[in-house]
């Protein structure tokens, strides 16, 4: 299950040295599989969505079991996937899996590329033309998600899962604060669930260790990272975060009994303090003898693998475009907010009003949580199609776990309930009442609650709901940023570029520089000589060899955002091209909306149709 967060930058200094292993892994499974990366990107790179020309006037009932059967498998193959997607499991006829933690381990997957080619050979045996249209976009999404799966599984050894870009120990917290509390039954799963974290973490000491036989030890700042949640953790013992949250939750239940509620506190705590804590004091030892062997430069993507590299930028921004052309797509959308900003510069009236409220002088600005969202909900008209009714709420996270480079956070609304949404914020994150604004448009009412709630309340199969693109989720997020200035109304055309690229812009520079370092392997001078050139705010080279390190130690982390913008804007721009006059906003946001997670690429080819763009 995933949770949509805004990252802050966090500088880091890098040291150490790696040695590059040999790749001894089967050409192919039993089955005759490919396990080969390599073959999975020229698929994703050469992907063309079937003709949408000739479809059935009606959805193809096999078709849509078949998604279902798919559907039933993928969410419950995963306890904590099941939980947060799906509240009546029972009402949906899905059998709940065991209460435990998933398993992890440092090795080629061929079960799971047999199990996606199955799909695949299940898939190909449908008649395309005898799918209504909705399914035919179904079934492009669903084999191009495979293809990716694929590519991903064949590509494991450089899964750094404790790391700054993905740490699954940070994360773990947030599924336990988080929580939703249903019945009794899903009580005692939830305390299975804290009885297998300290099993969860021995796996992961595993995992870490054997990727470090394999020659991808941890570089020191992931291990200071990690030690410090581990520390961080482990500073409160009797008002721990996991015992306070619990508690709180138990005592607000009306379906247990008072002695039940003391008994399971009772077990909660006792867990905690017994085989929670010791195990996160037993990760931050463990992680001790990797330190001194690794440095981040030999972590580089174009150094690791170039396949690799294909594969994780196109998976990181929904797209199937070479690196290159994803890069000119960024600056192209750069430059473009470069020149509306500089036009409000030169607008005397607009500028002082930007001014005005960068300072706090704008009321609209200043609004907080569910107010500030339920302003942005009033101004959805103007902007976006019509979401209905949502239920929601918004609380800060307790600083004591808030991770320390994450702004805010979003858990998607389950789909069996679509009012059931929860934004978290962290206040230490962010800087100024525009951020603020910004981030809340990011997660909730414009951004990814209305892109998780609109399709939700859409004719569609909830596999659709499963697959993920994170470029595509994220790319909206950036962009509904944007769109919560145009709804303010501020009367100066121009301002609203002003405040999103006061607040948004290094998403797209971060990218930039990601793409420049991790793929290009350019050095820092290379890169501030690029931004001396493009770029209107003028950095040091102090400040781009920091930036540099930070995406060395992160590649890809901030390209689901940057990049996944620029191809919203590549698209809005050519239906402008094609429109004139007649371009309609809320319907070309309605056209990025209606068909759910998709790549950009299959998403293209519906906006194509939908504005007779050839």
């Amino acid at each position: 299950m995933k949770k949509f967060l805004i990252i802050l930058l966090v500088l880091l200094m890098l040291s150490g040295c790696k040695k590059v292993p040999v790749n001894n892994d089967p050409k192919e499974t039993e089955n005759g599989v490919s396990c080969e990366g390599r073959h999975y990107v020229e698929l994703m790179r050469n992907y063309k969505v079937g003709d949408k020309k000739v479809s059935a006037d009606c959805d193809n009932e096999d078709f849509e079991q078949f998604l279902n059967d798919i559907f039933s498998e993928m969410i419950t193959s995963d306890f904590l996937d099941m939980h947060f997607l799906v509240i009546d499991y029972k009402a949906m006829g899905l059998e709940k899996p065991e209460p435990k933690l998933r398993s992890i381990s440092y090795s080629l997957n061929t079960d799971m590329l047999d199990y996606y080619d199955g799909i695949l050979e299940d898939l190909h045996t449908f008649d395309y033309q005898k799918l209504s249209k909705r399914q035919q976009y179904d079934y492009d999404t669903l084999e191009y998600y495979c293809y990716s799966s694929m590519a991903k599984t064949c590509f494991y050894r450089y899964e750094f899962i404790i790391g700054e870009r993905h740490n699954e120990i940070e994360d773990l917290a947030s599924y336990f604060t988080d929580y939703t509390f249903y019945d009794e039954e899903s009580v005692d799963d939830y305390l299975m669930l804290v009885s297998d974290i300290d099993r969860f973490f021995d796996d992961i000491l595993v995992y870490v260790d054997d990727m470090a036989k394999a020659g991808y030890p941890m570089t020191d700042d992931w291990i200071n990272y990690t030690q410090d949640i581990c520390k961080n953790f482990n500073n409160r013992i009797d008002n721990n975060v996991l015992i306070v949250t619990f508690d709180r939750a138990i005592d607000a239940l009306d379906f247990l009994s008072e002695e039940k509620k003391a008994e399971v506190k009772k077990q909660n705590k006792e867990l905690i303090i017994n085989e929670v804590i010791p195990a996160y004091k037993k990760v931050a030892e463990e992680l001790e003898k990797y330190r001194g062997k690794a440095k981040n430069e030999d972590y580089a993507l174009y150094k690791l693998d170039k396949d690799y590299a294909d594969y994780l930028f196109m998976s990181t921004s929904s797209s199937n475009k070479t690196v290159d052309e994803l890069f000119q797509d960024i600056s192209d959308a750069y430059s473009l907010l470069q020149a509306e900003f500089v036009s409000c510069y030169y607008d005397k009236e607009a500028w002082q009003e930007a001014l005005n409220i960068v300072g706090g002088g704008n009321q609209t600005f200043i609004l907080e949580g569910r107010d500030c969202l339920e302003y942005m909900r009033s101004k959805i008209p103007v902007c976006l199609p019509d979401l209905g009714e949502v239920e929601y709420t918004v609380e800060e996270l307790d600083p004591d776990v808030a991770p320390e480079n994450v702004k805010a956070y979003y858990w998607p609304n389950p789909i069996d309930n679509f009012n059931q949404n929860i934004i978290r914020t962290n206040p230490a994150n962010l800087r100024d009442y525009i951020d603020r604004y910004s981030t809340l448009a990011h997660e909730g009412m414009t951004g990814h609650m209305f892109q998780s709630v609109f399709y939700s309340k859409t004719n569609h199969n909830n596999v659709r709901i499963y697959l993920d693109f994170i470029g595509y989720t994220e790319g909206w997020a950036v962009y509904s940023s944007y769109l919560s200035f145009v709804m303010a109304e501020l009367g100066y055309e121009y301002l609203p570029s002003v405040l999103f690229y006061e607040t948004n812009y290094y998403f797209l520079e971060y990218s930039l520089i990601d793409i420049m370092t991790n793929y290009y392997g350019y050095n820092a001078d290379k890169i501030y000589d690029y931004f001396d050139e493009n770029s209107l705010l003028v950095k040091e080279r102090d400040e781009i060899e920091a930036i540099r390190g930070f995406m060395l130690e992160m590649p890809c982390a901030y390209t689901p955002y940057g990049l996944g913008y620029s191809e919203i804007i590549d698209l809005r721009e050519n239906v402008k091209l094609k429109m004139k006059d007649d371009f309609d906003l809320v319907d070309f946001n309605e056209s990025l909306l209606i068909n759910g997670k998709m790549p950009f690429n299959i998403l293209e080819t519906y906006i194509n149709d939908r504005y007779g763009i050839s």
